[in-house]
C-alpha cells in the first residue's frame, strides 16, 4: 500500500480509543500497489488449526507466537553453553 500525506490529530469526537492511533488521522491519499488472498488462519490468535493445514502452511505456522517461542526455545539454552 501507497500512503501519502500529513498525518494529522482527528477532530474532537472522530477519536477512536478502541485503536491505538485512534487520535490521529490517515492521510486522505492511498493507493493499493498489490492485492493478496486473505490467510488460511490467523497467525495472530491462538486459534486451533488442523495439522493438514498446519503442514500446508508451514511458513505461515512457523510465524503464530506458541510455534516461534517452540522454535527458539532450544536456541536460547545453548547458546549461554556455547559462550562458556
Amino acid at each position: 500500500m501507497l500512503v501519502a500525506g500529513t498525518v494529522q490529530a482527528r477532530r474532537p469526537g472522530n477519536e477512536n480509543p478502541e485503536l491505538p492511533t485512534g487520535e490521529i488521522g490517515s492521510p486522505r491519499r492511498r493507493r493499493v500497489l498489490a492485492e493478496s488472498d486473505p490467510l488460511p488462519f490467523p497467525i495472530e490468535s491462538g486459534a486451533e488449526v488442523s495439522e493438514k493445514v498446519r503442514l500446508k502452511y508451514g511458513n505461515l505456522d512457523i510465524r503464530r507466537p506458541t510455534m516461534a517461542a517452540a522454535l527458539l526455545r532450544p536456541v536460547r539454552r545453548s547458546v549461554p553453553h556455547r559462550r562458556r
